[in-house]
């Protein structure tokens, strides 16, 4: 059903946004749409809406899951439901999970809790856009963050895709932060992006990342002697980021200059391959 060929000439049309219930375990939809390059456009960004669980496939290949086991059949119950009144993202390097050049589908089934009835309404609204560049950025929705106690601003100013917010502290030996993105599917990305405010000289950092089940973390990447530049971006490319961590925390292990040490964004890229001949990471 979630495959380009499915012949779903039977299947009801609906709008985004369209109330119905969910008369059964779960719903299932699909879209099917053009993609005329994968290099000009390297990633989908998707924003959904939904009630309780939901898995999202782009030609069959597995890209989104929240509130949803691994193993899933039509009866699995959501492990919880969410409110619905905002959308939440994600983003698919086109090349890494299956895309076609010309005819793809992107899927998605939805599943009510065991507290839910049949005739509930089963939330659901989905959008989504190609982006271009040679590094297109990934934004995911995080689920939960924390940091050190900073000296001003807050944690939450890392990931709300604005520069103009800032977390900044007076370092000391163990200052950190961490950050889960809700995809338990984990989020692909072979570049990353600090942004700061003002120069505070040397910095050592590690980056530390962990799958959904996951016990120990795994050293992303670990830098010597860096120095951020002045209210502009530090980026280096990650091939590991391909694991697929939905989990993160950023370790600053030492500053030149500490009093109010500042990050303005931390943000994750794909930056496609030129060439076809990549190991695609499909399962």
């Amino acid at each position: 059903w979630y495959s380009v060929g499915y012949d779903d000439s039977d299947w009801e049309s609906k709008k985004g946004g369209e109330t119905m219930a969910y008369d059964g375990k779960a719903r299932y939809f699909r879209y099917k749409f053009n993609i005329p390059s994968l290099t000009t456009y390297p990633v989908l960004h998707v924003a959904v809406n939904y009630g309780a669980g939901v898995i999202a496939y782009l030609n069959g290949v597995r890209v989104y899951r929240v509130n949803m086991p691994a193993e899933v059949d039509y009866d699995t119950d959501a492990t919880q439901d969410r409110d619905s009144w905002g959308f939440m993202q994600f983003s698919i390097p086109l090349q890494l999970k299956g895309a076609n050049v010309g005819d793809n589908v992107l899927a998605f089934e939805l599943h009510r809790t065991s507290k839910q009835a049949t005739t509930d309404p089963c939330d659901f609204n989905a959008n989504a856009i190609l982006t271009t560049g040679d590094c297109a950025p990934i934004r995911t929705t995080v689920h939960d963050y924390y940091s050190t106690t900073p000296e001003s601003g807050y944690a939450y100013a890392l990931f709300d895709g604005s520069i103009s917010n800032y977390i900044a502290w007076n370092w000391v030996q163990g200052t950190f932060f961490n950050f889960t993105y809700e995809n338990l599917e984990g989020v692909l990305f072979n570049q990353y992006r600090i942004y700061t405010d003002g120069s505070h000289g040397e910095e050592d950092f590690t980056i530390y990342g962990k799958r959904a089940d996951d016990e120990v973390w795994y050293t992303l990447d670990r830098m010597k002697s860096v120095t951020f530049p002045d209210r502009s971006r530090y980026e280096k490319d990650v091939p590991n980021g391909l694991i697929g961590f939905n989990k993160f925390m950023v370790v600053i292990d030492s500053v030149q200059m500490p009093s109010g040490f500042t990050i303005d964004e931390v943000e994750f890229a794909y930056c496609p391959f030129e060439t076809t001949k990549f190991c695609p990471g499909l399962d």
